[in-house]
Formats: structure tokens, C-alpha cells, sequence
């Protein structure tokens, strides 16, 4: 299911519009947001997608710990930071374990473009300690010392870190907090950047999730990069696209078809 919440502040679009198109009239915008606001809105959207967790984690109060893939944010997206200290910092019942993306070289995996695993991310001082920024973009990565020390999810003792792998997130992961530069509201599709890494991961845990147990797909958005219709729209995944407006509604559900290609 797709849920959209909020006041949408949409990006003006006339006919067909290219792919390449739409994430040079978006980015512009992002880069006006000024750190106050993206502070007020990621403040939000934080509050509003910790609640929706909570209640799914709720379900089950005595279920094993719930498991969150979100994103470490780039500076023009909507702050993750303070979504990831209210779990981390969660009193509830079920304690919620969070991981976020590493992506594995081509160079040590023959895949396209290399894969994208699911580390684990302890807290803001682990993630401060061995996420480090790097590069133009300010991507954090974990370290390749850390790196080489995780376990894999199902054989880790207690303390290490753990690792998660494509094939198995399906299996063992209970909600997705995936970034995006644009969304439709028209259908939920979801573009990326190209690298097609979440696109791969989304595809595998709709197809492969237990009957009756597969994960929302939680999207961070700003307002400004929900658009009426995606371009070269071939489908969707279902998802909860978390508009951070400073003013929110109740979220509206749409019943969504599995996408091919840039979610």
C-alpha cells in the first residue's frame, strides 16, 4: 500500500517529462532549503513515520526486535538522524534494530555497479564513529575495518555486528525507510538516482516476503519532490512516502502494482 501524508507543495509539470529531466528541475529546489527548515520538516517527518513504525511494531509486543532499513541522509535530503535517535531510543515493548545501506564494490562482488548490503548501525556515536562522510556527496559509508568484523545476520553472536544480504532481507527485515529524488503522487513511483540499488532491493522483498508479511517501503520526501505523474512511468511499488510538510493530514492508502525499474 502507498500512503501520502501531508499538504503537497508539487513541482509544476507540463506533458511528458524525461527522467533526467525531472531530477534537474528537483535538485535545484532541494539545494534552496535552507537548515532551519530542513531541520522543522525532518523534525516531522520523524515524529510521523516513529508513530507509524510503533504501531506496526505494536502488533506483535512480545515479537523479536523490529527490524528498520533506513538511509544515512546526503545533506540535500530530509535529515534520517532524528527518525533513527527515536528508534534507537524507543521504550516500547519491541526494541527496534536499525541498519543501513553499504554498498560492496564491483570490484569485490561481480554484480552491475556492485551490490548494496544492510549493515548495522548501533547508534549515533557508531555512526559518527565508523560511518564516516566521504566524498563529494558526503556519503557515509561504513569502514572497511568495520566492514570486514560484521557477521552475517543469522550466524552473528551477541554484540557483533550484524549483516544483512539482498537475498535475505525479504526474511528477516519489517519495514524500509528508502530515499528518492522524486515521487508520484498520481501512482507512488519512486526515482532514484540510477543506481538502481534500492530498485533491486524493493523487487526482491516484495517478491520473496512471506504471505501476509511484506514490509512497507517508507519514502522521505520533501514536498517539493512529489509531482503529479512520474516520467516514463512503467509501474510502482507499493510504499509510505512521508511528505515532510509542517502540516500533515491523515494518510490516504492506494493499492499499487509491482514496478520494473526506478521504484
Amino acid at each position: 500500500f502507498l500512503y501520502f501524508i501531508g499538504v503537497l507543495q508539487r513541482v509544476p509539470m507540463a506533458g511528458t517529462v524525461t527522467k533526467a529531466a525531472l531530477r534537474k528541475l528537483v535538485v535545484p529546489q532541494l539545494r534552496g532549503v535552507d537548515s532551519a527548515a530542513r531541520a522543522e520538516r525532518s523534525g516531522v517527518a520523524a515524529a510521523h513515520v516513529s508513530d507509524f513504525l510503533h504501531q506496526l511494531a505494536s502488533a506483535k509486543p512480545d515479537g523479536p526486535p523490529f527490524v528498520v532499513f533506513a538511509f544515512l541522509s546526503q545533506p540535500l535530503e530530509v535529515d534520517t538522524a532524528p527518525l533513527l535517535d527515536l528508534l534507537w531510543g524507543s521504550a516500547g515493548p519491541r526494541r527496534f534494530d536499525v541498519f543501513v545501506p553499504h554498498v560492496i564494490a564491483a570490484g569485490d562482488k561481480e554484480t552491475r555497479g556492485g551490490e548494496m548490503v544492510l549493515v548495522e548501525a548501533k547508534g549515533a556515536a557508531d555512526v559518527a564513529a565508523v560511518f564516516p562522510e566521504q566524498g563529494k556527496m558526503k556519503l557515509r559509508e561504513l569502514t572497511a575495518e568495520a566492514f570486514a568484523a560484521a557477521v552475517p545476520f543469522d550466524e552473528a553472536p551477541a554484540g557483533a555486528r550484524r549483516v544483512i544480504t539482498t537475498d535475505a532481507a525479504a526474511r528477516i527485515v519489517d519495514a524500509v525507510v528508502a530515499p528518492g529524488l522524486v515521487f508520484s503522487q498520481a501512482t507512488g513511483a519512486r526515482l532514484g538516482r540510477g543506481g538502481g540499488f534500492y530498485d533491486e532491493l524493493i523487487r526482491a522483498i516484495r517478491r520473496d516476503a512471506p504471505p501476509g508479511r511484506v514490509p512497507p517501503v517508507i519514502a522521505y520526501c520533501y514536498p517539493q519532490q512529489v509531482v503529479p505523474a512520474a516520467a516514463e512511468d512503467d509501474g510502482v511499488v507499493g510504499a509510505f512516502v512521508a511528505a515532510a510538510a509542517s502540516q500533515l493530514d491523515a494518510p490516504t492508502p492506494f493499492d499499487l502494482p509491482m514496478a520494473s525499474h526506478d521504484e
